[in-house]
């Protein structure tokens, strides 16, 4: 039979697959404290992190979905702790448990050498991992990147070979350069060497083959108004099916040349609606490995900045800032 953390454990990861709609368990999260509460004192964990656990998921149902987020994030993590024996739970000081949210920024606190302090037995930490140092608004960070919805055992496995095992490593995993798309141009107005964007709308696209059929070119020819361009791709023969005919279309890259034409060759494209991460602006380049691609990764980047660069702390005092 699971632990009462192992339950939980199952639920939040539920949830997350759910996307914070609340509905993991019938009725909701907060549903499930009662019956929650009496396996965990049956099972003897410490009286207040089972309060600060049921604190939490209380007010659960009136939070949007990023509050929920971190919440889960950060129940997650704590849970994972106290299940790996990093933290002895009866020595936690309920007022002081950095995940219950209990206490005041501008309560007094006790001097440091009287503070109650959690005892803490050090686990090996994986190799490349980054241990985040624990406050109100970070534990999260030292959780497993499987709590990110979509990142399942596999896409996991696969960020570990680039010294990715937790939040807190991707939130500190920088660019290894910029590719400045910023500046935009006509496309009359483009000149051989240049690394910039285009919007124009597609004229045609198709899909041919080279090298006997192992090699792939899809060329598409697009226009601004101005003048026209060719673009190619290799071995991205989906390319044809996404890019039609007539739609307005973002395009950056570098301007090359191809029988006394300019073009662009392998260039990132995204369509004219939608939020662009690899077109027009300064675009992070991130070290890859087998099976990562940059624009997965940079999603994944994105996702992580947003959401969490503004909870970390900043550790230079207000008068140096």
């Amino acid at each position: 039979m699971p632990s009462p953390i192992e339950k939980f454990q199952k639920i939040f990861k539920l949830e997350i697959e759910r996307e914070y709609d609340n509905r993991a368990v019938m009725g909701g999260l907060e549903k499930i404290i009662p019956s929650w509460e009496m396996d965990a004192h049956a099972s003897n964990l410490d009286p207040d992190i089972i309060a600060s656990v049921s604190d939490k998921l209380k007010g659960y149902p009136d939070q949007d979905v990023q509050s929920r987020a971190a919440t889960i994030v950060e129940l997650l993590a704590l849970l994972e702790k106290i299940k790996g024996g990093e933290m002895e739970a009866p020595t936690v000081d309920k007022n002081n448990l950095v995940t219950s949210g209990a206490a005041s920024p501008a309560a007094p606190q006790p001097a440091p050498s009287a503070q109650p302090q959690p005892r803490r037995t050090e686990k090996p930490q994986e190799k490349g991992s980054r241990r985040v140092q624990s406050t109100p608004e970070t534990l999260g960070l030292n959780a497993s990147l499987t709590v990110i919805p979509g990142i399942g055992t596999r896409h996991a496995q696969t960020l570990r070979s680039l010294g990715l095992y937790t939040l807190g490593d991707l939130l500190y995993y920088f660019p290894r350069r910029y590719d400045d798309y910023s500046q935009m141009k006509p496309i009359n107005r483009l000149e051989y060497g240049e690394a910039l964007t285009v919007i124009a709308g597609v004229e045609s696209i198709h899909n041919r083959t080279a090298r006997g059929g192992q090699l792939k070119i899809t060329e598409a020819l697009v226009s601004d108004g101005t003048g026209s361009l060719r673009l190619t791709w290799f071995n991205q023969p989906w390319l044809a099916a996404r890019l039609k005919p007539g739609s307005q279309i973002v395009i950056s890259g570098k301007v090359d040349m191809y029988l006394g034409r300019l073009v662009m060759n392998s260039p990132e494209v995204e369509e004219l609606e939608q939020q662009h991460l690899h077109t027009n602006r300064i675009v992070p380049v991130y070290p890859l490995s087998a099976r990562i691609t940059q624009r997965w990764l940079r999603h994944l980047l994105h996702e992580t900045v947003i959401f969490w660069a503004p909870r970390v702390p900043d550790y230079l005092p207000e008068t140096v800032r």
